[in-house]
């Protein structure tokens, strides 16, 4: 594609014969399968990222509300607590984004979505394992009856598939 990122495109029976133990999809359904692709813990993720800006000389500070940033050559973070002022500031915020940036003028053009969470116990967990079935989304579109999921692979909790 454009990106240089393969894939295949693969119809609902395609998916089928390529996962027979785990898809049953309709056969006007379109896949796309990326063979590089993963699934990241993002607790493991985090930890290791805090691990490592600690290492580096950095200082996680917990419980400090950021109630403004004041953009420039230096930035300045203003929280309820203490302001700090840095060279460059990633802000990580999440669905609280523009709260954050409010104060620098920016919004980010974003809708905020709840997530519902479930996992289902398989009757094959090696079947649903990373290694042998991938990450899957089904996109809502509005001629779809089925709303927007995903799901990974067995990863979190053993022999659990986690769908969204």
């Amino acid at each position: 594609n454009e990106n240089g990122v393969p894939y295949d495109l693969l119809t609902g029976e395609e998916a089928n014969r390529r996962y027979p133990q785990q898809l049953k999809l309709p056969s006007d359904c379109w896949c796309i399968y990326e063979a590089d692709g993963g699934v990241l813990k993002a607790s493991l993720a985090l930890k290791t990222l805090q691990e490592l800006f600690v290492h580096n000389g950095g200082q996680l500070l917990d419980c400090h509300k950021v109630t403004g940033l004041v953009p420039g050559p230096v930035v300045t973070v203003e929280t309820d607590k203490a302001s700090f002022k840095a060279k460059k500031v990633i802000v990580t915020a999440g669905a609280w984004a523009n709260d954050v940036l409010k104060t620098t003028g920016l919004t980010l053009p974003m809708k905020v979505y709840r997530a519902e969470v479930f996992y289902f116990k398989v009757e094959d967990p090696d079947a649903y394992s990373v290694s042998n079935f991938p990450v899957f989304l089904n996109i809502h579109s509005p001629v779809s009856k089925v709303p927007s999921i995903y799901g990974t692979p067995i990863l979190e909790y053993p022999g659990l598939l986690k769908v969204c």
